[in-house]
């Protein structure tokens, strides 16, 4: 069964950790900025489109945005903490 609240959280993390709002990150994705909320609350699960979308967006896997690893890498973490520093150097 998947887990609302863990994909809620991950994206949670994710989306703080690269400083992107849900405005932009609705944009990146072509979706709705309700719907993106709405995933954000865990009040629904992304699709498997948006699912796939999200993972390629933030560069992390499936597995880690679905709970089944319990980490995201060092190096994947670190690469979005860059991503973020750049963003505010911009």
């Amino acid at each position: 069964m998947i887990n609302h609240k863990i994909i809620s959280a991950r994206l949670q993390e994710l989306r703080d950790l690269c400083g992107v709002t849900n405005v932009q990150l609705a944009a990146a994705l072509d979706a709705t900025q309700s719907m993106v909320n709405a995933w954000h609350r865990g009040d629904v699960v992304p699709d498997i489109e948006s699912l796939v979308q999200i993972c390629r967006y933030y560069g992390v896997p499936a597995d880690y945005l679905l709970g089944l690893c319990s980490y995201l890498p060092f190096d994947m973490r670190q690469q979005l903490l860059d991503r973020r520093v750049a963003a505010i150097l911009t």
